[in-house]
């Protein structure tokens, strides 16, 4: 059996790129020659398929939400070697998910998924759904620009998905009413005896909860300080740790490649976002880099805590 790989691309709030981050590192990682799928997690707005330049979609996450056919049928090839892509719905799917089970049974077949990597795609928002879809992954990913809302809705989906990991175990029970201030709620668990369960399991779940963050639509070393930010608030109020994952400059040609509809990595082979979604897709797949670390980076290790 395969090593499969579940990579999450969140961030809460529409807008920030997820769907354009998901799209063109799975097509990196395809383009090693590792099978790849997208699970395009938006129910209600999907546009993965667009970006990947399918105008017509025959089937759906619909037809397996309404147990029509298996989340493994319902993935369609796309014209790109390696890579396959399970399309979104294009209406609101509540009352299915709402079903007794639906959303284990989701979790459950996302992990069934023979693929070397499985890339989701979440919606914004922060459903139970999306948030269990996000705590299921081995590596997390947190989309965000350098405005204000983004970073706000990105600590929120973040601080979310950590307290809806904890409430999914029993010795943590009775400490759920402290939650509510993740300060006052650390203190209370940091003086638990390190050998009790409840110690051992919060401390689980922050290990888990370690994420990167992509920092997309950057025009100036100080919007990388900005992004830089939210990783030292996250880390004094939540205690979670955070690594840069990439940073993505404000490009014409990425823009260009949505009207195209066509991923830019694809068109823009040579783009610097392009060579830095490269080098991102052989770290994750154990490879040497052979492209060099940005220039960005120096703004990111310089950005002050």
């Amino acid at each position: 059996m395969r090593k499969r790989e579940i990579i999450a691309v969140g961030g809460g709030k529409g807008g920030v790129g997820k769907s354009l981050l998901s799209v063109n590192l799975a097509l990196a990682l395809s383009q090693l020659g590792k099978s790849v799928v997208i699970v395009d997690g938006d129910l209600g707005s999907a546009n993965c398929h667009t970006l990947l330049g399918i105008t017509r979609i025959e089937k759906s996450i619909e037809e397996y939400l309404k147990e029509e056919l298996s989340l493994d049928q319902v993935a369609v090839p796309t014209r790109f070697p390696h890579l396959s892509l399970v399309c979104g719905a294009a209406n609101k799917m509540d009352v299915y998910l709402e079903r007794p089970n639906a959303g284990e049974h989701l979790l459950r077949d996302v992990v069934g998924l023979d693929y070397d990597y499985i890339v989701l795609d979440l919606g914004a928002g922060m459903s139970d759904v999306t948030l269990d879809l996000y705590n299921l992954s081995h590596l997390k990913i947190i989309a965000v620009t350098p405005q204000f809302t983004s970073l706000q809705n990105a600590y929120s989906f973040i601080k979310s998905a950590f307290f809806r990991s904890l409430m999914q175990h029993e010795s943590l029970n009775e400490y759920l009413p402290q939650m509510s201030d993740p300060v006052v709620f650390r203190k209370i668990m940091l003086a638990l005896a390190p050998h009790l369960e409840a110690r051992k399991d919060y401390e689980a779940a922050l290990q888990d909860q370690k994420f990167k963050i992509a920092g997309n639509m950057i025009s100036a070393k100080t919007e990388v300080a900005i992004i830089k930010k939210m990783s030292v608030i996250v880390k004094e109020f939540l205690d979670i740790d955070s690594e840069q994952f990439g940073i993505f400059s404000q490009s014409h040609d990425v823009q260009s490649s949505i009207n195209k509809l066509t991923p830019f990595l694809e068109l823009f082979p040579n783009d610097e976002n392009s060579r830095e979604l490269k080098r991102i897709a052989r770290t994750i797949d154990g490879q040497p880099a052979e492209v060099p670390v940005r220039g960005w980076w120096k703004f990111w290790q310089a950005a002050s805590n």
